[in-house]
């Protein structure tokens, strides 16, 4: 190899090892966008498209709120997913939201509230029957007066369905090889 042929594989070296140094970065934003992505399309993609499991409508009891995308209300947990670490060997990308791993993973939990005291007004009621233990009963009119509640605990539990925003995926995979080897190509060809 002549003295021209010397530096111009430097260069290729060089450049390459550059586009190597910047890839763990590019590759966990690579990986953020997709996350994020999966916010507007409302699914999760592997090989194919899972579409995440519709909310109850009567968990939107609200008009405002209804036709609002799954898991955005303020946008908090779309916001929060990002890069955790970036190094050549490891990285990680994730949310420090305290339900984002039961939005993630779905599953059943368990919750206790506390009620504060209310007071609860007076209604009427109208005549009307009602089955109880087979049986048909009559119910007159009457009026119920005004009351107060006394503060109480209770304890809930709540089915949440997976709609899995972060994790493991073949189109993320395919994805960021083929951001890879575009730069490493791009690097070799700017040295020519």
């Amino acid at each position: 190899m002549g003295l021209p042929e010397t530096a111009q594989f430097i260069r290729l070296v060089d450049n390459i090892s550059r586009a190597i140094d910047r890839l763990p970065n590019r590759v966990a934003t690579e990986a953020v966008n997709f996350s994020k992505q999966r916010f507007v399309d409302q699914n999760w993609l592997d090989s194919s498209p899972k579409p995440w499991k519709k909310r109850s409508d009567k968990s939107w009891k609200r008009d405002t709120r209804k036709g609002r995308a799954i898991l955005v209300d303020k946008a908090v947990l779309k916001r929060s997913v990002r890069k955790i670490i970036s190094t050549p060997t490891l990285i990680i990308i994730g949310t420090d939201v305290p339900y984002a791993q039961i939005h993630n993973d779905g599953g059943r939990f368990t919750a206790h509230q506390t009620v504060g005291s209310y007071r609860r007004r007076a209604y009427q009621v109208k005549e009307h029957s009602r089955t109880r233990a087979g049986r048909t009963e009559e119910v007159r009119a009457h009026n119920v007066s005004a009351s107060t509640v006394r503060s109480f605990n209770r304890t809930i539990h709540v089915d949440m369905p997976q709609r899995r925003f972060l994790g493991p995926s073949a189109a993320l995979n395919r994805k960021i090889e083929t951001l890879m080897r575009d730069d490493i190509v791009k690097a070799a060809q700017q040295s020519i």
